[in-house]
């Protein structure tokens, strides 16, 4: 090979990698992966009560007012005696979801309780005739 050839592919070497070098250097960062939006919360509505039943007005996870009444509360507890039961649902994300409940029980000690996730935001309850709980 000719000396002359051999400076040459040396020299074209050099500035091929120095390009590259350069390129790889002033290119604009890659940018981070976009960040997957959070899930929706849970939203989770407990209900005490002396009876095993009551009735309950909530805002569905749409933002819709429901009623339900003679709503059963299956679960006792053998210490206090009061019976419970929950409304479950994930909010649609649309922020039209208003965790609220009033809850009045057929006994006389009614009970409510609004779960965001795992976080408590409200809870009430009294004692009396037609006892209303009310968590906004």
């Amino acid at each position: 090979m000719h000396p002359h050839r051999t400076f040459l592919l040396t020299i074209g070497q050099i500035l091929a990698t120095l390009a590259v070098t350069v390129l790889a250097v002033t290119a604009p960062p890659t940018p981070p992966a976009a960040a997957q939006p959070d899930p929706p919360p849970v939203v989770t509505i407990v209900l005490t009560s002396d009876a095993a039943t009551g009735s309950a007005v909530w805002f569905d996870a749409a933002g819709q007012r429901r009623r339900q009444d003679d709503l059963p509360l299956p679960h006792r507890d053998p210490e206090s005696g009061l019976w419970s039961g929950s409304l479950t649902y994930t909010a649609d994300g649309t922020g039209q979801a208003r965790p609220a409940v009033v809850f009045v029980a057929d006994g006389g000690h009614a009970g409510c309780a609004v779960f965001v996730g795992e976080k408590l935001v409200t809870e009430d309850s009294q004692d009396g005739p037609h006892a209303t709980a009310i968590c906004l």
